[in-house]
């Protein structure tokens, strides 16, 4: 191999490596950002209905297989938990 085409190698190999690695992070670069949620969200049902829908919402999902009986008892336990949270002024 001629000088010319080991150093075009060399070369070729050096940045291929310093690409392939700079994009892992092994040297450094720019700190990824830690992403925390907003603090002053909330995510609060203003209604029975509500709660109802995010149940039947979540029933659609390939992962849940319920029957129609076990998703209105899902709905059910979930609209009577929610009433447990909720103040009476609330419901």
């Amino acid at each position: 191999m001629s000088k010319n085409k080991k150093t075009t190698f060399v070369t070729a190999a050096t940045l291929a490596t310093t690409v392939f690695l700079s994009g892992c992070g092994l040297f450094g670069g720019e700190e990824k950002k830690k992403i925390d949620p907003p603090q002053d969200a909330s995510y609060i049902e203003e209604s029975e209905a509500d709660v109802r829908t995010i149940i039947e919402v979540a029933a659609d999902s390939p992962e849940v297989n319920l029957t129609s009986d076990e998703l209105e008892k899902a709905k059910e336990l979930a609209v009577e938990e929610w009433r447990n949270v909720k103040t009476p002024s609330e419901v």
